[in-house]
């Protein structure tokens, strides 16, 4: 770890106190951890859809339709997080099709 300008094959990271540190890449792709956590709510804007992330196998995301149905995969280039108004929409559906599922009554 150094201070200062980076090097090639290096990013700098601030700190919280604002200082900037450089930090070396591996370059190992598979040593990262996936962008998107299981239950997140992304658009796939390949298929131009909401989906809710159930999975990640190698370098896909496995992703379904937030009021169920069929699951679709989708890689994590064509994917990003969906708006405020799409993960809220997205939400009450999961409820909904709960509801649905334990016979509607509370």
């Amino acid at each position: 770890m150094t201070f200062g300008r980076k090097p090639p094959g290096q990013r700098s990271t601030p700190l919280d106190g604002g200082e900037v540190v450089t930090v070396e890449r591996t370059g190992c792709a598979d040593m990262q951890d996936p962008v998107f956590k299981r239950h997140d709510v992304v658009l796939d804007v390949r298929a131009e859809r909401i989906g809710i992330v159930m999975d990640n196998v190698g370098p896909r995301y496995q992703l379904r339709p937030p009021a169920g149905g069929r699951e679709w995969e989708a890689e994590p280039q064509h994917i990003q997080p969906a708006p405020a108004e799409a993960r809220m929409s997205a939400r009450v559906a999961e409820a909904n099709r709960d509801s649905r599922l334990r016979g509607g009554c509370w």
